[in-house]
């Protein structure tokens, strides 16, 4: 399967990706780890001003996780659907995409997904000491630093933790150096410049099945789904 690396990977990917989406040590002792459940994260577009397009962009991300494993998804009822599937134990990412009467798939391996990372370079990390809730779960913080986001570069705040049992989730995504779930982070695709923070935080039964594609899906090339993304969105904005 070839990939073009000139090519943009799509918003929602890196909202699962990253998204993706984004976990692993954190606040030791602040808590007891939680071993399956869902996160519910509130997407906001801080620098978008589109009122029209606002309104058919996602607002929320669903992050469930178990057994090593995490899927996260966005949606827009009525509109589109897309989901990241990440299995920290295999290193494997499946990422589905749902459009109208379109629904595909495509899973790739630990070294394609390096390659989809190489079009993004990782944010200079600084590690705080600084405590906060998000959520009702403590977090420490960390200031990532990303230098190609304006003139200037910008600062972002992280809050992660390690009360949730996934272990170096991050490592299919630009931060790969935060040692825990992350409950607060941004991500910028497509000139649009999305702020993620999480609202809830739930210890719920996941079935194992929450981890793999739909049957009705069908396999399609890397390529092909991501060109598909983009032609969404290019579309949108």
């Amino acid at each position: 399967m070839s990939l073009n690396k000139s090519r943009s990977i799509p918003f929602c990917c890196w909202i699962f990706i990253p998204l993706i989406s984004i976990l692993l040590q954190g606040c030791s002792g602040l808590g007891e780890e939680i071993s399956e459940g869902k996160i519910t994260y509130q997407v906001t577009y801080p620098k978008f001003k589109n009122d029209m397009m606002l309104a058919i962009l996602p607002d929320e991300l669903e992050f469930t996780f178990k057994a090593n494993k995490y899927k996260n998804k966005v949606l827009k009822r009525g509109w589109f659907s897309s989901e990241m599937i990440a299995d920290c134990n295999s290193r494997t990412l499946v990422m589905t995409l749902e459009l109208t009467l379109k629904r595909i798939y495509s899973e790739i391996d630990s070294s394609k997904t390096n390659l989809m990372l190489e079009n993004y370079p990782s944010p200079e990390i600084t590690f705080t000491e600084e405590l906060d809730t998000v959520a009702g779960i403590k977090c420490k913080k960390a200031i990532a630093y990303f230098k190609d986001w304006g003139s200037e570069g910008v600062k972002v705040d992280l809050y992660y933790t390690d009360r949730i049992a996934i272990k170096e989730p991050n490592w299919c995504n630009q931060y790969k150096e935060i040692p825990g779930v992350l409950l607060a982070y941004e991500l910028n695709q497509f000139g649009l410049r999305m702020k993620m923070r999480a609202s809830k935080v739930e210890e719920i039964t996941i079935q194992y099945s929450n981890f793999k594609p739909k049957k009705a899906y069908r396999e399609v090339s890397l390529d092909h789904i991501l060109y598909d993304m983009e032609e969404l969105f290019h579309a949108l904005l």
